[in-house]
């Protein structure tokens, strides 16, 4: 919260950092049910116009503070049971709204920054700039490429071996990602045996207590390399 008011040069933090904190303790937090200060103390806040106007004469019996102590505790319980069902309903909320991101030339987008200036805080830098329009749209290969790098299902590599990338569209509208390897196997050393009967397949399972399948429909780049495959099978694109 205190980012959100502190000026460029961070320079006023400490004279909005009494209100931010009175804003923070005293309001109702949509996942707890309850304001930070009463799950502490067991009662609202006193603002400066509770202040003003007259009190309730009766929160002064002998058992005043006992009654505090169990109404904090029996709000410190709901509390829990809250945060429960606001993340399960914000999980539901985000599986029901998510779309893959697909941003075209004209969309305004905010820009994420993470640079650190020297001598202010980095806690309380701004993360976002903009908005900005769109001026200029990336290739989908390079869409493809963070989205099969945020999954596992690609990695970097330095290797001074590269053949081209090419996307192909499915019916769908999806896109395939594809290598040519047209090069790599005009100079590639097939072994020469013959293809394992079904049958003989079959009776090497025998005895067998764990078996395992992948998904040959979409198992593309899941099954690694090993050894010394994984340098010459490496693809690149601009």
């Amino acid at each position: 919260m205190l980012s959100m008011f502190v000026d460029v040069e961070q320079r006023n933090w400490d004279t909005i950092l009494p209100f931010v904190t009175f804003a923070y303790n005293s309001a109702k937090q949509d996942t707890t049910g309850f304001s930070p200060f009463f799950l502490v103390h067991g009662r609202d806040i006193e603002t400066p116009l509770d202040v003003i106007l007259p009190h309730d004469t009766e929160n002064h019996a002998d058992n005043y503070v006992q009654q505090l102590i169990t109404r904090a505790e029996e709000a410190r319980q709901l509390a829990k049971l809250h945060i429960l069902d606001a993340q399960a309903a914000d999980k539901r909320r985000y599986d029901e709204r998510h779309r893959p991101v697909n941003y075209n030339v004209g969309d305004l987008v905010w820009v994420f920054t993470p640079v650190r200036k020297v001598g202010l805080s980095e806690k309380l830098l701004r993360r976002y700039f903009g908005p900005y329009r769109i001026t200029q749209r990336l290739s989908d290969v390079t869409y493809e490429v963070q989205r099969m790098l945020n999954e596992n299902a690609i990695q970097p590599s330095d290797s001074p071996w590269s053949s081209p990338v090419v996307l192909v569209k499915k019916k769908n509208g999806e896109w395939r990602f594809c290598v040519d390897y047209r090069r790599l196997n005009k100079i590639t050393k097939k072994d020469v045996y013959p293809l394992p009967r079904i049958d003989d397949a079959l009776d090497s399972l025998a005895g067998a207590k764990i078996f395992s399948m992948i998904d040959l429909k979409s198992g593309i780049f899941l099954g690694p390399l090993i050894g010394s495959s994984n340098r010459p099978n490496s693809g690149g694109c601009p």
